[in-house]
């Protein structure tokens, strides 16, 4: 199987081909470089304003196609500290990740066993959450629509049986997006999307000994945008 990575390259590697494009905003279009400007101001602002606010997060990566099938959730809490709760769910597993700080971070197994101990996991790997998608660097070809209004962002771009539908919001203080590829010909169609929301803190403390089972041995945490 494919990362969402790699799909995204080959997807996004067709700038040569005959581009039409359909936008879905009644905004009027702008170039690639003043969307992208304006994504990484909006994306700048909003992570400064929320620093010291904790925020929920909803992010999700679905896949479906031979190359590119998965299914990954990530819901919880994530604090201005780094400390966190949060759940996943992935084709391979569901656990709880409780954070204590930006470095420390244990899983606990769940769903079809009798493992309920927490067990170390490399912080980095849920370090991304608090931050928004780090599409400001993809390379969408120039003759894509990019439309933006007020503190909404589209992208639009159609290349033969590839459909690309972007869309960015930080309305009412939040950050959604959500990038929608397919490719009729090769029959996948992969989505990312997150959230981030202020929200009230959760309350984390590190797990007691008598709870705490060997790091885990295992690489289970799916690779997050």
């Amino acid at each position: 199987m494919r990362s969402w990575r790699e799909v995204i390259a080959s997807v996004l590697g067709v700038g040569a081909l005959a581009v039409a494009a359909a936008p879905w905003s009644a905004a009027a279009p702008i170039t690639s470089d003043e969307w992208r400007n304006w994504l990484v101001q909006q994306q700048v602002s909003f992570v400064e304003r929320t620093r010291s606010m904790p925020l929920a997060v909803d992010q999700r990566i679905v896949g479906n196609g031979e190359s590119a099938e998965a299914t990954v959730t990530v819901t919880g809490t994530v604090n201005a500290d780094g400390s966190m709760r949060v759940e996943l769910v992935s084709p391979k597993v569901t656990m709880a990740v409780l954070c204590t700080g930006p470095a420390r971070c244990w899983a606990r197994l769940g769903k079809g066993g009798d493992d309920r101990l927490w067990h170390r996991i490399p912080a980095h790997e849920v370090a991304s959450l608090r931050e928004p998608l780090p599409t400001q660097t993809t390379d969408l070809p120039a003759a894509a629509t990019y439309t933006t209004e007020g503190s909404t962002g589209t992208v639009d771009l159609t290349v033969e049986d590839v459909i690309v539908r972007e869309r960015v919001s930080f309305a009412d203080g939040g950050y959604t997006e959500a990038l929608h590829l397919s490719d009729a010909s090769e029959g996948f169609e992969l989505t990312m999307a997150k959230s981030l929301t202020p929200t009230d803190p959760v309350s984390v403390r590190t797990p007691s000994t008598a709870v705490i089972g060997a790091p885990l041995g295992t690489d289970l945490v799916p690779q997050l945008p």
